[in-house]
């Protein structure tokens, strides 16, 4: 939770919100914590034999809900009055989860006999740079600014979290340290990836047996009876949606002039480059064996260009006709932003450090490479270098901005009854109708979303519209998802689980009994070769019924047998059967199938050895996660929820008030 972002928190962010020193903030809290407990409603949620209390929940949800509120509109602008809405909701959802994570947690820590001191608080926050002057010494003034610009909280609040992350962090160490490995754990984990083998195949593919097969033989219906769990359907809706695209609105985006410049000058700080300076250079090379005449002239025609900058001419322009360092020669001898004293040349330091901005070295500097001049540019990057990626942030704001409103609207819209079809007929936007999907979230005509998927099984009634959904696209190349648009939607049809009539499936029955049926087949021709040709090698066996064997070389448990698949009996017989006999028939969904193992290799102790750290811990990454979600899911089913989120938000209305509160010093302020 604390680390150190003080050098790289803009200076925006100190002043984007009301301090909370002074004040603490409470929805409607004179009003609707009285109107709780009028209804006895005191209690949030019951965890065990301990309760999340209505001010407790009160006192989170005002901090995440500011937090929130503020980053959001530092990079998008203002929110609209629905969209404040929706984002307090958001934050009162996940203030009633993370109160019960944490009741459960700290139960479990009273359990086990764990404290957390108060010096262990105290050393816990004060080893933060966060919170530490010039000097690195713990600073009280500094801490209470922080807290209140930034974590929205108090040093009391704020420290009694600490205190909880402490002893959460010793109870979820105390759980994970029951992972522990044997060597014959990890020797069997590394030999999963790393043991080989090869084999000889006869195979019988169902697919060879089909036309064997008449449907007119086969009694469906009495398939249908015998089968029927296979086509029981989970409860499927469908939906009607617009999708407002980003895309489209930003080609509808107009950017101006005055719109740029006013943005550039409204983020200079954002540009400045902390403990960096912004350098230009001109280099004049000479050859690494250059003779003093080499060097001479080198450092004469230097001293040339030094003196026509002195006249007055562009750095940048001199740098593009003179230079020998053809990269920043192309950027008018840019080299962007570096550190001072860093270069690990004290001539080259002591002549960057000498010079302020606008500056150039008045005699050149000599370095294995050449002779350098250097300029010293302004530190914040001139308007016209950012103008084009200016523009492009200010379309994407402004896009995402403008689809965030129509969003909005559409679904205002919706909530009031609107028809669809005609709100889309208005905007120009064609309204589409998925196909029923399942709980699973995989939606044909617009992939998996199950987030999506699990708010439309919440609506209600047909024709009731869900929430606005923010589409994300992911992908391995790009480090954060990106926002795509928005689906507003309503529900257009819903069916609780159910198994269909015969005729329904009637298709797909057919389908499965006659697969079935030819992997019969196939299984009793592989039984009969087998039982008439006895312990003979498995290419006389292929040679008895005129079939091909396939050799497969260099099978893993991970990627199983190339063009068959990874079907655990196949495996089994691969990595435990006997080298050089002929398997029993072994089935898969595909056919039926015959394996001789021909050759395996196993790796050595000395490997396995070698390789035991690297496996113990991946092993131990992905046991410990398991392991510490099935314990909190065991103790995640002790919780009872007595009033939801949105009833509490409902009671309590739609606007924040302020009320004088003296604030606990906390520990920090002895």
């Amino acid at each position: 939770m604390l680390k150190d972002m003080r050098e790289g928190m803009k200076p925006v962010m100190w002043v984007v919100a009301i301090a909370f020193i002074g004040a603490t903030f409470l929805w409607g809290a004179s009003t609707g914590i009285s109107i709780l407990r009028e209804q006895k409603l005191n209690t949030v949620a019951e965890v065990g034999s301990k309760t999340v209390n209505v001010d407790e929940f009160m006192e989170y949800l005002t901090m995440d809900y500011l937090m929130s509120k503020a980053q959001y509109e530092q990079t998008y602008g203002r929110l609209t009055p629905e969209m404040e809405q929706e984002l307090l909701l958001n934050s009162a959802r996940k203030t009633s989860e993370t109160l019960i994570h944490m009741k459960l947690l700290m139960q479990e820590a009273e359990r086990l006999g764990l404290v957390v001191t108060d010096e262990e608080v105290r050393k816990y926050i004060r080893r933060s740079t966060f919170f530490q002057d010039e000097e690195g010494n713990f600073d009280y003034s500094l801490y209470e600014q922080i807290l209140g610009n930034f974590f929205y909280s108090t040093p009391a609040f704020f420290e009694e979290q600490i205190r909880r992350e402490i002893l959460a962090s010793n109870l979820v160490d105390l759980i994970l340290t029951s992972a522990r490995f044997t060597d014959q754990d990890i020797s069997d984990i590394y030999l999963r990836g790393k043991e080989t083998a090869d084999i000889a195949l006869i195979s019988f593919p169902a697919k060879d047996y089909m036309d064997q097969v008449s449907v007119k033989s086969l009694d469906l219906g009495k398939y249908f009876q015998e089968h029927g769990k296979r086509y029981y359907l989970p409860r499927q809706a469908k939906i009607r949606y617009i999708f407002v695209d980003l895309n489209q609105m930003g080609k509808q985006v107009t950017i101006t002039e005055e719109m740029l410049r006013s943005f550039y000058e409204e983020h200079k700080s954002d540009y400045a480059m902390a403990g960096l300076v912004h350098l230009r250079t001109i280099l004049i090379e000479f050859p690494s064996d250059a003779t003093p005449s080499q060097k001479d002239a080198s450092r004469k025609k230097a001293k040339d260009i030094i003196a026509e900058l002195s006249a007055g001419e562009d750095f940048s322009k001199l740098a593009s006709q003179y230079s020998d360092d053809s990269y920043t020669a192309e950027q008018g001898g840019d080299m962007g932003f570096l550190p001072l004293g860093m270069t690990g040349d004290e001539e080259l330091d002591k002549a960057l450090m000498n010079l302020d901005e606008g500056e150039f070295t008045k005699e050149a500097v000599e370095t294995p490479q050449g002779f350098h001049i250097f300029y010293r540019d302004a530190d914040i990057p001139r308007f016209e270098d950012e103008r084009e990626q200016i523009e492009k942030k200010l379309t994407k704001m402004k896009a995402e901005e403008t689809a965030r409103i129509r969003a909005y609207e559409i679904f205002q819209a919706l909530s009031g009854g609107r028809d669809i079809d005609g709100i889309a007929t208005e905007l120009g936007i064609e309204a589409r109708s998925t196909e029923y999907f399942g709980d699973d979230g995989v939606i044909k005509e617009i992939g998996s979303k199950p987030q999506l998927a699990a708010e439309v099984f919440q609506l209600e009634q047909i024709g009731d519209a869900g929430k606005v959904y923010e589409n994300y696209e992911y992908s391995p190349l790009i480090p954060q998802p990106v926002l795509t648009g928005y689906y507003v939607y309503l529900l257009e049809d819903f069916k609780d689980a159910h198994l269909p009539e015969f005729e329904e499936v009637k298709e797909q029955v057919s389908e499965d009994a006659k697969l079935d049926a030819a992997l019969n087949l196939a299984r009793k021709d592989a039984e009969k070769l087998l039982s008439n040709v006895g312990d003979s090698s498995i290419d006389s066996l292929a040679k008895t019924a005129g079939l091909e064997v396939e050799r497969i070389t260099n099978i893993t448990r991970q990627k199983g047998i190339d063009g068959v698949g990874n079907y655990k009996g196949l495996l089994d017989w691969v990595f435990e059967g006997e080298i050089g006999s002929p398997s029993p028939v072994i089935e898969s969904p595909e056919g039926a199938y015959i394996i001789t193992v021909e050759n395996r290799t196993t790796p050595s102790d000395e490997e396995i050895s070698a390789e035991a750290y690297n496996v113990l811990l991946t092993s131990l990454r992905e046991f410990s996660t398991k392991l510490y979600q099935d314990y909190y899911i065991s103790l995640r089913k002790n919780a009872n929820i007595l009033i939801t989120p949105e009833e509490i938000l409902g009671i309590f209305g739609a606007g924040p008030e302020e009320e004088s509160k003296q604030i606990p010093p906390g520990i920090m302020g002895f």
